[in-house]
Order: structure tokens, then sequence, then C-alpha cells
């Protein structure tokens, strides 16, 4: 789903389904961790022959999910960065669209019997730097 982003399949369905994606992660993320909570609990009660073989397998747990962890922050990281970028390139693609109306806008208002005369086109040459800031 990552490799998609700025994409020309980068559509509003893949952002609802990343973003859902992202919230189970999370949602399984907790219960995970609540999870090896109740469990590191439980041995911590139990006599220390019955729990030795359990904290054995408890502690390989936890290493596998913070290993897992990491991953999950590595390719949120690039997805991340993937997002940034393609919102910059909007941003520029935008902000050369408008500065690309200017110039024509200035061209016409200056020719004067261009297509809009002198108010006119000063009037839309305000309306376009409004929509710019």
């Amino acid at each position: 789903m990552i490799w998609s982003i700025g994409t020309p399949s980068d559509n509003s369905v893949l952002q609802t389904q990343y973003k859902l994606q992202l919230d189970i992660i999370h949602q399984l993320g907790q219960r995970i961790e609540t999870q090896l909570h109740t469990q590191e609990k439980k041995m911590a009660a139990m006599p220390r022959i019955e729990a030795a073989p359990l904290r054995t397998t408890h502690v390989k747990l936890v290493r596998d999910y913070g290993l897992v962890e990491q991953q999950l922050k590595i390719v949120l990281l690039d997805a991340n960065r993937r997002l940034a970028a393609v919102e910059a390139m909007q941003r520029d693609a935008a902000m050369m669209e408008q500065e690309e109306k200017i110039r024509t806008l200035r061209g016409q208002t200056r020719g004067g019997g261009g297509m809009m005369g002198g108010d006119e086109g000063m009037a839309w040459h305000m309306k376009i730097q409004e929509d710019v800031s």
C-alpha cells in the first residue's frame, strides 16, 4: 500500500485504506502489549520453578514484538516521507499554476485591449493574489 503513495493509483480510497490499516495495527499493538504485561504479572506471582519455562517464551515474544515495532516505525517513516514529497509536489504545482495565471493576466492588462479591461484585469489579479495567500 505504501508503495502506491505518490503514484497514479494514489487516491482517496487508498488513503482511507492506509489510515484504517494503521488504526488496526495500533489496536493490535495495544492488545499484544496488554497480553504481554498480563502474562508478566502472572509469572511474577508463580513459583520460580513453574515460571522458568514460561519466562523464556515470554522474553522471546517481547523481543520479537520489539523487532516488529521497529520495522513498523521504519515503514511509517518511509510512508511519511512519501506523503510529504507528494504534498510538496502538489503545492509546487499549484503555486506554478497561480504564477502562470498572474503572468498571463499581467500580459493581458499591459496590452490594453486584451481580453480584460484595466479595472477588470486588476480585480482578477487581486483575486488571484488572495487565492495564492
